[in-house]
């Protein structure tokens, strides 16, 4: 291919996703830019690390590579009502950040975040964490 990271499929036991050159960038950020692509688990499946350890492999490649990774949030399984989806889409969004050092670069009209080359995740304190709780229980006043 390129000599750097190359498009392909990852997996990590049922889990799987595609990492390719984003056509959406301008020619000159193709080279050094990889965009993860549907990082999907069966939902039965869901919870055992799977995906994680996927994650961590395609970060490895990009380290190795000097590759910066870009991908868009948007949980594409129905989420039922508009909270729940509004849910699932934060703790993607921290799952990104909190375990493989993304950040959030774009809000609208969709996430976009990106993980620059030897990111380290995001650490929360324990006084983040109450404040996100706390904003959570507000908004839906649970």
């Amino acid at each position: 291919m390129d000599g750097m990271m190359e498009t392909k499929t990852y997996a990590s036991g049922p889990a799987t996703c595609r990492v390719r050159q984003c056509p959406a960038l301008p020619q000159h950020m193709r080279e050094a830019t990889r965009e993860v692509l549907s990082v999907f688990t069966p939902p039965q499946r869901r919870g055992e690390g799977h995906a994680s350890d996927l994650m961590k492999k395609v970060c490895t490649d990009a380290d190795r590579f000097g590759v910066t990774l870009i991908l868009f949030v948007d949980p594409f399984e129905p989420a039922g009502p508009a909270e729940n989806a509004e849910a699932k889409h934060g703790m993607l969004v921290n799952w990104y950040s909190s375990y493989f050092g993304f950040t959030v670069i774009q809000q609208a009209p969709m996430t976009m975040m990106a993980r620059a080359p030897g990111s380290t995740p995001r650490m929360l304190s324990l006084t983040q964490v109450g404040s996100m709780i706390k904003e959570a229980v507000a908004k839906h006043g649970r």
